[in-house]
């Protein structure tokens, strides 16, 4: 049964087997709860929290979104990512590079929180630290079905993702 949105909480591992109670994302939950599942990224260096939302003021339906840590366990005010990563379509299901350089998401015709359909594997470099290039699909043979929730590796050269017969997240 899924809820009409999702809470983003943390926890960090003190020791192995050892983790802290988990503490909410207040920043995120208060203004840009996170609406859809598999939607979330956190960067590598662990400063930035990438996200899908949908909400009324983006410029599509669903948008990639992103808040920056600004002090100990503090996140400032989610902020859309903008043109040119963000289109008229649904983007979504970021994931950072482990360098910050390039950002990996879907695009798709239509997207909802349980299934996406007609999606494709994009990439966008960063240009600098505020601002993205322009998007590119990955190559055809890569982009020859529903493309579904990427995930760039540490080795920065490995990005499993799923590919759906059908069209749903599961």
């Amino acid at each position: 049964n899924l809820k009409s949105e999702l809470l983003l909480f943390y926890s960090y591992q003190q020791r192995p087997g050892k983790w802290t109670q988990p503490q909410p994302v207040t920043a995120i939950n208060r203004s840009q709860k996170i609406n859809h599942l598999g939607g979330y990224s956190l960067s590598y260096d662990g400063n930035y929290i990438y996200f899908t939302s949908r909400k009324t003021y983006g410029i599509g339906k669903y948008d990639i979104w992103y808040s920056k840590r600004t002090g100990n366990n503090i996140w400032s005010t989610p902020t859309n990512l903008g043109r040119p990563v963000n289109s008229t379509q649904d983007d979504g299901c970021p994931s950072l590079s482990p360098d910050g350089k390039i950002l990996y998401f879907v695009r798709c015709q239509s997207m909802n929180q349980k299934e996406g359909s007609d999606c494709q594997l994009m990439m966008v470099k960063r240009r600098n630290q505020d601002y993205w290039g322009e998007p590119e699909a990955l190559p055809d043979h890569i982009n020859d079905g529903n493309i579904l929730s990427p995930r760039i590796l540490a080795d920065n050269q490995t990005l499993p993702y799923a590919k759906s017969q059908g069209s749903s997240w599961d």
